[in-house]
């Protein structure tokens, strides 16, 4: 599995505004496509979670990764030199756990992250 980093714009951001550009960068955006090419339909995002579903989880129900989630993880992958959704397993637990995948294209979507 390739590995991945924050890129500079993303690491020069302070976390309380990196959620404030997630949404502006994913603003419109139907679908965002994970690393291993799983496409996740964005149903919402606001000040309090990005939503999104995938017929292959939950039967296809909305689910939600939070704000408070969602700044953890980035402060976590921001002071990493690389990772994938396999290496950064041991750090991620409770609900984000499961959620590395849509996480990763949320990522990717917003050019937070760079293949290496």
């Amino acid at each position: 599995m390739s590995g991945y980093k924050m890129n500079a714009s993303a690491t020069q951001l302070p976390e309380s505004r990196l959620w404030d550009e997630l949404s502006r960068k994913l603003a419109g955006t139907k679908s965002v496509t994970s690393v291993n090419g799983i496409i996740y339909k964005l149903e919402n995002i606001n000040n309090a979670e990005v939503s999104y579903s995938v017929e292959s989880r939950n039967g296809g129900e909305s689910e939600p990764i939070s704000k408070e989630d969602f700044l953890s993880a980035i402060s976590l992958l921001k002071k990493m030199r690389s990772f994938n959704t396999s290496t950064i397993k041991p750090y991620f637990s409770g609900p984000l756990y499961k959620k590395r995948s849509p996480l990763f294209a949320l990522l990717l979507a917003a050019g937070f992250i760079d293949r290496e």
